[in-house]
């Protein structure tokens, strides 16, 4: 079974997985690596101090390795509007 995209191209399951699946899988590991902080017994603040960097740094990275083509729209997206201001 084919679907339909707003480009008008088709893609089957199997591509759209494969689409996703680098995306997918780096959320998943992001989510790990963020939520195994939490049990550093640390306060609640220095937690988060940890987490957000960790996360950012995780999925930035990440993105940048797999190549993720919705990472780059983003970029060039947030480049086009700080370029307006």
């Amino acid at each position: 079974m084919r679907i339909l995209t707003d480009l008008g191209d088709t893609h089957g399951y199997r591509q759209q997985l494969s689409d996703l699946a680098p995306a997918v899988l780096l959320s998943c590991l992001m989510f790990a690596a963020v939520f195994a902080v939490r049990f550093a017994g640390l306060s609640g603040v220095v937690t988060l101090l940890i987490q957000v960097p960790l996360g950012v740094l995780i999925y930035v990275g990440g993105s940048r390795l797999f190549k993720l083509e919705s990472f780059d729209y983003m970029l060039k997206t947030a480049k086009s509007l700080l370029k307006k201001k």
